[in-house]
């Protein structure tokens, strides 16, 4: 990893991928914030609690389990990105309160 990557992330594709640049995760991050701030301009225009429609589908189950993963591994992307993120946050926190996902959280 990049000398100014710190935390769990630090190394954390070594093994898995040799040949990713260290310097990589600022770009992925940065794709990421602008992939969060397309579907926040997306869901402004909607008001369907869900990315995808009107009922949660793997979509939504997907983006909460990566924020949620990477957020564990130090790099709390709506901690730091939230105030530019309100749909995503409040996504996130909707997901987090069904009694199936706190029951998930309970095992881990």
């Amino acid at each position: 990893a990049s000398a100014d990557c710190n935390g769990p992330l630090k190394n954390f594709f070594f093994q898995r991928n040799k040949v990713l640049i260290p310097e990589a995760w600022k770009e992925m991050q940065a794709w990421a914030l602008s992939q969060l701030e397309w579907l926040e301009d997306l869901k402004r225009k909607s008001r369907s609690e869900y990315i995808a429609g009107d009922e949660m589908t793997v979509v939504d189950i997907q983006v909460y389990a990566t924020l949620v993963f990477f957020e564990d591994l130090g790099a709390p992307f709506i901690k730091q990105h939230g105030e530019k993120l309100p749909w995503t946050k409040a996504l996130i926190t909707r997901m987090a309160e069904r009694p199936a996902v706190k029951k998930c959280h309970e095992h881990i």
